[in-house]
């Protein structure tokens, strides 16, 4: 996957996650600091798991 991604809540990269759980190969997930850009924080990504919802 070379392809960027922007995901700036725990909804967006959910959405992502149920979407392409049974298809991606993985992610890359890179977190912002305090005054950049906003991002999804490291704890979002970890209650973001679609494992009930992914075939």
């Amino acid at each position: 996957m070379n392809e960027t991604l922007k995901f700036s809540n725990r909804v967006e990269f959910r959405a992502w996650l149920v979407e392409h759980c049974a298809t991606s190969s993985g992610v890359w997930l890179l977190f912002g600091k305090a005054g950049g850009p906003k991002t999804i924080t490291a704890n979002g990504a970890v209650q973001s798991n679609p494992s009930s919802d992914c075939p």
